[in-house]
């Protein structure tokens, strides 16, 4: 099994319609759909899909950005998966997270993450709602 494509099929959809639900419900809110390969360089190849958002109306010392991830590493040795919410600097601070550590890629987990990704979405959009980490 291609791990990236399988995640890709099995995720992009709901993060493409939460991305776009964002779009329509936080005009003041850039939501960007991504998709990215990292670590090319390095022992550790990695891939990143995200919901990215930035919000316009933060205050320079503010945070202004969040996204929901799902990050896929050591693709092509023993790869692992892992998906949270976290603010970007300078907060750095995770909201939610579907797993308590970044686990092995197995048919369970990305059917685990499968069951948990709505309650993701629905976490970010309140995320976005209330504009700043929750630890603020």
């Amino acid at each position: 099994m291609n791990i990236v494509e399988e995640v890709e099929r099995r995720f992009l959809s709901s993060l493409k319609t939460t991305q776009e639900e964002i779009s329509n419900e936080f005009p003041k809110v850039n939501a960007r759909l991504t998709s990215f390969r990292g670590g090319s360089l390095t022992d550790n190849l990695s891939h990143v899909f995200a919901i990215e958002c930035l919000l316009t109306t933060a205050s320079a010392n503010q945070t202004d950005n969040v996204a929901l991830d799902i990050l896929l590493e050591h693709i092509d040795t023993r790869p692992t998966i892992y998906s949270s919410i976290t603010w970007g600097h300078p907060s750095g601070y995770t909201e939610a997270e579907a797993f308590p550590e970044v686990i092995s890629v197995s048919d369970d987990a990305l059917t685990e993450l499968e069951a948990r990704l709505p309650f993701l979405c629905d976490r970010l959009k309140a995320v976005l709602a209330r504009g700043k980490p929750s630890n603020e």
